[in-house]
C-alpha cells in the first residue's frame, strides 16, 4: 500500500513545476501622455511593451520614447491586480485587469476598484499544439486616464492625461511561454531588448 502512494507523491512533484509555469500574454503597442500646466502643454508618445502573467493577473509594462534626441525606458511590475471577468450585451465576455484594493480603499470606496486596462475577449492560444494551452481574454487591450500632480522641479500644478492601446503578439506569447518564461524572466528580456536599442532609463 505504500508502494503505490510513494509513487503518487513522486509523480506530483515532478507535475508541480509544469502546472506552477507562468501563462504569459504579450501585448505590444503605444501609450500615450499629455500634460497642461506650468504655462505650457506637450505630449509624449511612447512604444510600449506589456506582460501579463494570467495565471496570477500580475503584469509588467515596459514604455520607451525619443523625447528632445534622448532615449528613454520606464518599466514598472504590477502585483497588485487581478482579472476580473464582465459580461455585457447579448452575452459578450470581457476581461477588466483591476487594482486589488486595500483595506482603507475598501472602507473609503466599498465595491470600486481602479481599472488598470480592459478589452472584449477572444480565445487565445499561448502554447501550441498537442496539449497546448488557450486562454479567453483580450486581444486588444484599451486603457485611459486622468491625473493630478505638483511638478517635482517648479511645484507648479499639473494636469495630466494618458492612454495605451495594446495589441497582443502571438509570436512572443509563444515563445516567451515555451521558453518556460515567468514574468520577471520575460521582463527581463524585454528590458535588455529596449536597452540593446539604446534606450536607458
Amino acid at each position: 500500500m505504500k508502494k503505490p502512494i510513494f509513487i503518487l507523491l513522486l509523480i506530483s512533484s515532478l507535475l508541480v513545476p509544469a502546472l506552477a509555469s507562468a501563462q504569459l500574454l504579450v501585448f505590444k503597442g503605444s501609450s500615450s501622455d499629455a500634460y497642461v500646466g506650468e504655462g505650457r502643454t506637450w505630449r509624449v508618445a511612447w512604444k510600449m511593451i506589456l506582460v501579463v502573467d494570467y495565471a496570477t493577473g500580475n503584469f509588467g509594462r515596459i514604455d520607451y520614447t525619443t523625447f528632445h534626441d534622448v532615449k528613454h525606458y520606464n518599466t514598472a511590475t504590477y502585483t497588485n491586480a487581478h482579472l476580473v471577468q464582465v459580461t455585457g450585451l447579448n452575452g459578450k465576455s470581457y476581461t477588466a485587469v483591476t487594482r486589488i484594493p486595500t483595506d482603507c480603499d475598501r472602507a473609503e470606496y466599498p465595491n470600486r476598484e481602479g481599472l488598470y486596462f480592459q478589452g472584449q475577449n477572444a480565445t487565445l492560444t499561448i502554447i501550441p499544439g498537442e496539449g497546448g494551452i488557450t486562454v479567453s481574454f483580450p486581444k486588444t487591450i484599451s486603457a485611459g486616464g486622468r491625473g493630478f500632480f505638483y511638478s517635482s522641479v517648479t511645484g507648479q500644478p499639473v494636469i495630466s492625461q494618458g492612454a495605451l492601446l495594446g495589441i497582443f503578439s502571438l509570436s512572443d506569447s509563444q515563445t516567451r511561454n515555451q521558453a518556460g518564461d515567468t514574468l520577471d524572466s520575460a521582463m527581463e528580456n524585454y528590458i535588455a531588448y529596449v536597452e540593446s536599442q539604446g534606450y536607458s532609463r
